[in-house]
C-alpha cells in the first residue's frame, strides 16, 4: 500500500516539473521569451509569412510542371507523397518549419535532346520566384546517364528536379513562420 502511495506522490510531484500547459513556449536561450532567442526569432519575423512562400512555392510548381508537358511530348505530372513540414535546424528555438512540397513525377523522362531547354525553362520560371542560385546542372547531358538541376533561394529553400528513367520534381522551402506563429511571438515580446 505504502509503495503505491508513494509512487502517486512520486507521479504528482514529477508532473509539476514542466510548463503548465502544453501550449505554454519552452524558453531555450538567451533573451528568450519562448518562442525563440532574439538573433533566431528576429531573422524569421522579418521574412514573409510561411503561407505566402507555399501559395508562390505552389503557384511556381504549377507554372514549372504546365512548362514541363509543353516542352517533353506526352509527360504528364502527377503528386505523389504528401507534403511535409520538418523543424528548422538552423532556428531550432523557433517555432519555424521548413516545408517539402508533395513530389512531382512523370513516367516520360526528358531526353538529352530536350534536357538544355527544359532545364532553362525550369531556371527561367524559377527565378520569377526568387530561386535564382543554381547550385548544379547537368551538362553535357546524355540518355544514359541521370540528369539534375538543383537551385536555391536566399532562405534556405532548395527546388530539385531530375530525370533518368522517369522524372521528378519537388521543392524543399527555407524556414518560416505562420502569420500566427508571428503574431504569438509579436505579442509576447517584452516592451522595448
Amino acid at each position: 500500500m505504502w509503495r503505491l502511495v508513494s509512487c502517486c506522490v512520486l507521479a504528482i510531484a514529477l508532473m509539476g516539473c514542466g510548463p503548465m500547459s502544453e501550449s505554454e513556449p519552452q524558453v531555450t536561450g538567451a533573451g528568450d521569451y519562448g518562442y525563440g532567442t532574439p538573433g533566431e526569432l528576429g531573422e524569421l519575423l522579418s521574412r514573409r509569412d510561411a503561407e505566402q512562400v507555399l501559395a508562390d512555392r505552389d503557384r511556381m510548381i504549377a507554372e514549372i510542371t504546365a512548362e514541363l508537358s509543353r516542352v517533353v511530348p506526352g509527360s504528364a505530372w502527377t503528386p505523389n507523397r504528401d507534403p511535409q513540414s520538418t523543424p528548422c535546424g538552423d532556428f531550432g528555438s523557433t517555432d519555424g518549419k521548413s516545408y517539402t512540397s508533395r513530389h512531382y513525377t512523370s513516367n516520360v523522362p526528358v531526353t538529352a535532346a530536350l534536357w538544355q531547354t527544359a532545364s532553362q525553362a525550369i531556371i527561367d520560371i524559377a527565378a520569377r520566384y526568387g530561386y535564382t542560385h543554381v547550385q548544379s546542372r547537368t551538362e553535357n547531358a546524355s540518355d544514359d546517364n541521370a540528369k539534375r538541376l538543383t537551385i536555391a533561394d536566399d532562405d534556405g529553400g532548395v527546388l530539385t528536379f531530375g530525370s533518368s528513367e522517369a522524372a521528378n520534381l519537388y521543392v524543399r522551402t527555407g524556414c518560416y513562420l505562420t502569420a500566427e506563429d508571428k503574431r504569438k511571438a509579436r505579442d509576447a515580446a517584452p516592451p522595448s
